[in-house]
């Protein structure tokens, strides 16, 4: 049986609200979810008190039984250290909160008010190291609030695990400050944290590199992309998109180039969830500066964009008058030839540089013989 009092003027009074308003409250009794419905209004060691009138709240003569206490806000914001520990829920207008004493989420995150007061109480007493129930910690909550001063007085305090910290969505405090588009803050925490917690991916399996190219901020990109490993660079999410199909995306020229050279050919190749490469974005997109850059490296054949590709690599030539394929035959790059030819005419195979010189001329110099039976038997059988 569920005992309320009213307890007011330093007693307790007989309850003293509609029945089937309380009715409504769900609350939980015993790790359970338990609608209240059976009532005894007495005066022996009441499970619930109704406490109202703020400064008059008084928890001498609380029992132990007591598990929940009903106020009002003012009550509650100007008197909740005084609330025992054995008072495990506040009930606030029907609103349910855990009493989590040592935390700061002793109120829902979504209430901007006590956040604050929790906020400004955990910096002063410098408890800036605790986490909530969600994993977030103080960085993270100002990280979302756009704080920028009170993390520049906490970051330097910090544990520096803690910096690095994912919350229960394997947020950092960077991917929380990228999706805030706050770049100041940013800037902030990739001078605090560790190469590898600027590598961490979340529950999508998105980097800060990754969000900082899907909301365009290439000059940020850029800084965090200096502070990761190859291997953070070359994450993808679970979409299969990576950093550099973002830069595509967006038309981002310097991180693109930057990914370009960074990343592995298998990141490159990589499909997105609706069948798109990386190659046929750039193609959709007719941005032939990156088309050219990336041919090389893709293993995957776009044989819808055959006919663009062809004509991008007989008008791009170097200085000297050779495309793509004779530049790569010269380096002596049988494997990226050999991808790069899927896409041309035996026009383009018989094309020459400035001095004469076409692309059987490279495979004789540098024994290509591969290359050589591939272009027999494809060009001239």
């Amino acid at each position: 049986m569920i005992r309320i009092m009213e307890y007011r003027n330093n007693q307790y009074i007989k309850l003293n609200i509609a029945i089937e308003e309380i009715s409504k409250i769900r609350v939980l009794m015993d790790g359970k979810n338990k609608l209240i419905e059976d009532l005894e209004i007495g005066i022996e060691e009441p499970n619930i008190i109704i406490c109202y009138g703020g400064k008059e709240m008084r928890y001498e003569n609380i029992y132990y039984s007591v598990r929940i206490v009903i106020t009002d806000y003012m009550t509650l914001y100007e008197r909740w250290r005084e609330i025992p520990e054995f008072i495990e829920y506040i009930i606030v207008y029907g609103k349910i909160y855990k009493n989590n004493r040592d935390k700061f989420n002793f109120i829902e995150y979504n209430d901007a008010m006590r956040q604050e007061i929790i906020l400004r109480e955990m910096i002063e007493e410098e408890r800036i190291n605790e986490i909530n129930d969600e994993g977030n910690t103080v960085l993270m909550i100002l990280c979302r609030k756009n704080k920028k001063e009170e993390i520049k007085k906490i970051i330097e305090k910090m544990d520096k695990k803690m910096i690095d910290n994912a919350n229960n969505d394997k947020k950092t405090a960077l991917h929380i400050a990228c999706e805030e588009k706050n770049m100041d803050i940013v800037e902030i925490l990739i001078k605090y944290m560790s190469m590898r917690g600027i590598n961490k991916s979340d529950k999508e399996d998105n980097t800060g590199l990754i969000i900082l190219c899907m909301i365009q901020q290439e000059e940020m990109a850029i800084k965090v992309m200096m502070k990761m490993s190859k291997e953070g660079i070359n994450k993808y999410n679970k979409c299969g998109e990576s950093a550099l199909y973002w830069s595509c995306e967006h038309y981002m020229d310097i991180i693109t180039n930057n990914l370009i050279r960074n990343m592995d050919e298998e990141v490159i190749n990589k499909r997105v969830r609706n069948g798109e490469s990386i190659l046929s974005l750039l193609c959709k997109k007719r941005n032939e500066k990156y088309i050219i850059k990336i041919l090389p490296k893709m293993k995957i054949y776009e044989e819808k964009y055959k006919l663009m590709i062809g004509e991008i690599i007989r008008r791009k030539k170097n200085m000297e008058g050779k495309n793509i394929i004779m530049e790569y035959a010269e380096k002596n790059r049988e494997e990226e030839c050999l991808r790069m030819i899927r896409y041309v005419n035996k026009e383009i195979i018989e094309m020459k540089d400035k001095k004469g010189r076409d692309i059987g001329y490279w495979i004789e110099q540098n024994d290509m013989s591969v290359l050589r039976e591939k272009i027999k038997i494809d060009f001239y059988n």
